[in-house]
């Protein structure tokens, strides 16, 4: 299975799963891009210049509080592999 493909199988689950909880506000995205910087990078004048750093999520669960603001509450990076999976672990 390709991870593209994981993704949405697991957004649609989690579409239908919150739409029968108190969150009915929030709401799963596939490929929603993310601001994780902000620099002033240089000045115009007393004007500054803003690089602002995004990167593409998997799959991101977001708060609306109305058609123009959300906050990001859940961000999923995928990874999915076939008969070689990864494993995470840590020895106590």
């Amino acid at each position: 299975m390709r991870e593209s493909d994981w993704v949405e199988i697991m957004a649609t689950a989690l579409r239908l799963s919150l739409s029968n909880t108190p969150y009915k506000s929030c709401a799963v995205e596939v490929g929603k891009r993310i601001a994780y910087g902000f620099e002033i990078t240089s000045y115009v004048g007393n004007q500054p210049q803003p690089s602002i750093n995004e990167y593409e999520t998997d799959l991101a669960i977001l708060e609306h509080e109305d058609d123009d603001v959300w906050k990001p509450r859940v961000i999923i990076e995928a990874k999915v592999r076939g008969r070689d999976e990864t494993i995470y672990r840590a020895d106590l």
